[in-house]
């Protein structure tokens, strides 16, 4: 992929869009999306995906960030080959699950399960609407049956997504919550550690594991760097670093190298994942969503303008830039070998790129 045209890339797909942030993910042949758009809906949902959200049709939202893997409020889980629903759960009715987001639940279901061993993990957080039974925001199903495997905890979730890492050959799953970060056994859904967060935003970006025993976050208006210990068994957290340089406040920044990539309202910026010290800014990619494959950054802005570059030490070489899209995209593109799917608030677009 070492450059596409000018002019834009060939178009290998097109079709009507999910509304909205929801993603697109691929697996095998097959996409899978979610829609909330005028009706709360399922939108196009072909699945070799293993597990779905689907809204329920009472519910009218403005919008949905929740990955493919997952679903608004009710889980369910197809077969690869044809589809064939095998179960389904009803998040609101069983475990008074409920919108991330205002008041008024209209910003739509954003975090993602995660899949770990023969669960699917559910980050449900606390209830708003009803009481519910404490030590339920956190869930595993069983993927054959969904019968509930252990619940756990009691938080207040936003649209981040859970990650799962491994600190000193344990595996631990990380979820930013509201006010805090913190680290999960996924056994049993045991807390290991927490790390308290300044801000009392509900937080939007998915951590980002460095590989090594750092978790980057975004708290509010700072970038902060949680490096992980391990001392007699137990998880040690602390802040390494902070940098006001680097506050998306939806795309998650990715790692490449010894930098991490970001957005703010209307610039990329690079910043050292050791230190935090800012290395670059590059104007003109306002809230841009960014992919790294083959040494080279793919941004989506938030304007449909899509960019390929080289990061260097002192900024970024682009090898093409065109307008794929409308105004908005906030969705991260999907890389599948040579071609790319992305999408804006109308249309799913498949590109190939190679």
């Amino acid at each position: 992929m070492p450059s596409w045209p000018i002019a834009g890339q060939s178009r290998a797909h097109r079709g009507c869009g999910p509304g909205n942030s929801a993603s697109v993910t691929r697996a095998s042949w097959r996409l899978a999306t979610c829609c909330t758009r005028c009706t709360g809906k399922a939108g196009p949902i072909l699945t070799n995906t293993s597990w779905l959200w689907t809204l329920r049709p009472e519910r009218r939202s403005g919008s949905s960030r929740t990955r493919p893997r997952s679903s608004g409020l009710q889980q369910s889980l197809r077969t690869r080959a044809s589809g064939k629903l095998l179960w389904k759960r009803d998040l609101a009715e069983e475990f008074g699950a409920t919108y991330a987001g205002r008041k008024n639940n209209d910003t739509g279901y954003g975090a993602s399960p995660i899949a770990y061993g023969n669960a699917v993990i559910v980050p449900l957080g606390r209830s708003r609407v009803r009481e519910a039974t404490p030590g339920q925001s956190l869930i595993a199903l069983d993927q054959v049956d969904g019968r509930v495997l252990w619940k756990a905890l009691d938080f207040d979730s936003g649209f981040a997504s859970p990650v799962l890492i491994e600190i000193d050959g344990r595996d631990q799953l990380v979820l930013h919550v509201k006010g805090e970060v913190i680290g999960v056994d996924p056994k049993d859904g045991r807390r290991l550690w927490s790390q308290p967060m300044t801000s009392d935003w509900e937080p939007n970006v998915t951590p980002v594991w460095d590989r090594g025993n750092g978790i980057l976050v975004i708290d509010g208006e700072a970038a902060r760097l949680i490096e992980l210990t391990t001392t007699k068994g137990k998880t040690i957290p602390r802040e390494a670093w902070s940098s006001s340089k680097m506050n998306a406040v939806v795309p998650t920044p990715v790692l490449a190298g010894e930098r991490f990539y970001g957005s703010t309202r209307t610039m990329l910026v690079a910043i050292s994942a050791k230190t935090g010290e800012h290395g670059w800014t590059e104007r003109g990619f306002p809230l841009v969503s960014i992919v790294h494959a083959g040494g080279k950054l793919i941004l989506l802005d938030e304007n449909g303008q899509l960019t390929l570059a080289t990061p260097g030490p002192e900024g970024l070489t682009e090898r093409s830039r065109c307008t794929v899209t409308e105004k908005y995209s906030l969705t991260a593109p999907a890389l599948a070998g040579t071609t790319l799917f992305i999408r804006d608030r109308k249309r799913i677009l498949a590109l190939a790129v190679g």
